[in-house]
């Protein structure tokens, strides 16, 4: 999200087992409904996933779009900063985040809550507040003064460590969800340092060099890892768990870190890795991990010459 760079600015990475037991979370929309209540209205969904492609940028959350609906804290914690752009208070304040809410959890975990329709004055009477609490509505229709959400965008939300300011994928410290999207590997392509792009479905001889290495992205089947093999070594990792940051710039974890203009280089392609291919067959693996741990894989077998 750009207007969250401006305050927010990931530096390290930071072990996950730290994160995983420090709280008792729950989603901050209702992501369950019933059946007699879901042929009524239609349940929140999330619209961006955590560092898909958002307007040229990674995305450090959520974005959901939803019917009218609560807005729970995900975890306890202490509210720290309101932003209300239907106040008068506020509108020498403005705020691409819209009318917005900032919690502090434990051990220096913080929570934002953007474009909200309406911020619950309860909330506020001593500023604790306990996981399901509910501390704002978000609308489909609102159109509040500043941010510049989409009309069918509802809550934008995002979990950040303030300690080594990195921003967390809270898919990995949230309950799971049912009929979470399924994530497959896609085709691969090779593309040589002349930008030359090669579908490996369509080719199966290539010259010897360097080459990059990409697959197809779908938007909302954020993979949580991604892992290319050349002849059964692994040449890349690339993690989407957090976002880190070097040289000031957000930027994907694993053996090396790569910032957007890297990862979504191509239209509708996503960065693997980079390779060097010898003469001779050569068998490339791709493995996608989803957020319920599953893995799926792809394998190419291709001459290299």
């Amino acid at each position: 999200m750009k207007s969250f760079e401006r305050y927010f600015v990931c530096t390290i990475l930071f072990s996950l087992f730290l994160i995983e037991p420090l709280f008792c979370a729950d989603w901050p929309l209702d992501m369950t409904v019933s059946k007699s209540s879901a042929a009524k209205a239609p349940s929140p969904a999330i619209r961006y996933n955590f560092a898909e492609n958002r307007e040229g940028c990674f995305v450090q959350g959520f974005v959901f779009s939803s019917p009218e609906s609560d807005v729970k804290a995900f975890s306890q914690g202490k509210i720290i900063y309101k932003n209300d752009t239907s106040s008068l208070y506020y509108e020498d304040f403005p705020s691409a985040l819209g009318s917005s809410l900032i919690v502090a959890h434990p051990d220096k975990m913080i929570s934002v809550y953007s474009n909200l329709s309406e911020l619950k004055d309860s909330a506020f009477e001593d500023g604790k507040v306990e996981t399901g609490s509910v501390i704002a509505k978000v609308s489909p229709d609102f159109e509040g003064l500043g941010g510049f959400h989409a009309k069918n965008e509802t809550l934008e939300f995002q979990v950040i460590d303030t300690q080594s300011h990195v921003a967390i994928n809270s898919y990995i410290i949230l309950p799971k969800i049912q009929n979470r999207p399924l994530v497959y590997p896609g085709s691969l392509y090779m593309q040589n340092k002349k930008g030359t792009i090669y579908s490996l479905d369509e080719r199966k001889v290539l010259p010897n060099g360097f080459y990059s290495i990409y697959r197809d992205f779908s938007a909302g089947r954020m993979p949580l890892s991604t892992s290319v093999f050349v002849n059964g070594k692994i040449i890349s990792t690339i993690n989407y768990d957090m976002l880190i940051s070097k040289n000031g710039l957000c930027q994907a974890g694993g053996k090396n870190n790569y910032p957007f203009s890297t990862i979504f280089a191509l239209p509708k392609k996503q960065f693997l890795g980079e390779v060097q291919l010898i003469r001779g067959k050569n068998e490339i693996t791709l493995t996608v991990t989803d957020f319920d741990k599953n893995e799926r894989k792809i394998t190419y077998v291709i001459d290299i010459y």
